[in-house]
């Protein structure tokens, strides 16, 4: 016992060794812990690994383009019809309000204003929606 600096350093080496193996068999206890709650999970699970069966290939014909009959619903034809009225509608207020205008035209000898030809009138309502729509902030 000469040296004290020596006995403190062993004494001091034997306490770290001893934590140490103390750590080592709590994670080899750990591990078996773990091993044994993963047995009775898979003891336990009631469905087996492969839950899902392979579907059986099925093999599709092709169907001829011949026997396929296209039918357009009549709610179609009728939004087309009332399409083609509206327009024909808006042409024969144009030619009569150009027919009207050239008429008074010939008549006073003057230039032709905007306003008779002006068949549609301005929409505050419809304008301030399509801002709205336009300027509408981008989202994912």
């Amino acid at each position: 016992m000469d040296n004290p600096f020596l006995i403190i350093l062993l004494v001091i080496g034997s306490v770290i060794y001893k934590i140490y193996q103390g750590y080592q068999e709590e994670q080899a206890k750990a591990k078996q812990r773990m091993e044994k709650l993963k047995r009775q999970v898979q003891a336990d699970h009631p469905y087996p690994e492969n839950p899902r069966p392979q579907p059986a290939q099925v093999k599709n014909k092709p169907i001829p383009i011949e026997h396929i009959k296209m039918e357009v619903p009549d709610y179609y034809q009728q939004v087309d019809e009332v399409e083609l009225v509206r327009q024909r509608n808006l042409e024969q207020r144009r030619i009569a309000a150009q027919s009207k205008s050239m008429k008074e035209m010939q008549k006073q000898h003057q230039p032709i204003q905007l306003q008779d030809l002006d068949i549609q009138q301005f929409d505050l309502r419809k304008a301030i929606i399509q801002q709205a729509i336009l300027e509408r902030p981008y989202k994912d």
